[in-house]
């Protein structure tokens, strides 16, 4: 089954992980939740040689749409990476963080936590799910979930 077809599999599976509390492996979760932190943080940064190493060369990433239809989907690490640094050009201010909630062997469910000033100049956030599939310490595959909420100020 390709990855477009898997988003609403993984939605319930972090769903139903988190509303369990299910937790792998300390060492293995702390491991694997690491690998993804570290690539998020690379993303922040926007530079390409730091997001590389943490990218397999066929990454494919989706965005899902609200009604949970692929909106767009990337294939490559190059795409990408293009994606990571127009985002980063268009939202300087933003950064995000990972709360992992799960974590296996191959794939980290996460919600990612984004903060960044709004064109007023008021600190806003926004969190949405993330589900990055991990073969040994890069990032296979990543499905981005779109915020159920809007921004909020950030308290």
């Amino acid at each position: 089954m390709s990855i477009e077809h898997r988003p609403f599999a993984w939605l319930l599976l972090l769903a139903f992980t988190a509303a369990a509390g299910c937790a792998s492996h300390p060492a293995e979760r702390s491991h694997d939740c690491a690998i993804a932190q570290r690539y998020l943080e690379a993303s922040n940064t926007g530079n390409a040689s730091l997001i590389a190493p943490h990218l397999a060369d066929d990454v494919t990433a989706v965005f899902l749409a609200e009604d949970g239809a692929a909106h767009s989907v990337l294939q490559g690490k190059a795409d990408v990476m293009e994606a990571v640094r127009t985002y980063t050009a268009q939202c300087p201010s933003c950064r995000s963080t990972l709360r992992c909630l799960h974590v296996t062997p191959h794939a980290a469910y996460a919600i990612e936590d984004v903060v960044f000033t709004d064109q007023d100049g008021v600190e806003r956030r926004q969190s949405a799910p993330l589900v990055l599939e991990l073969d040994g310490d890069t990032v296979e595959a990543i499905v981005y979930y779109p915020s159920p909420d809007k921004a909020s100020e950030n308290p």
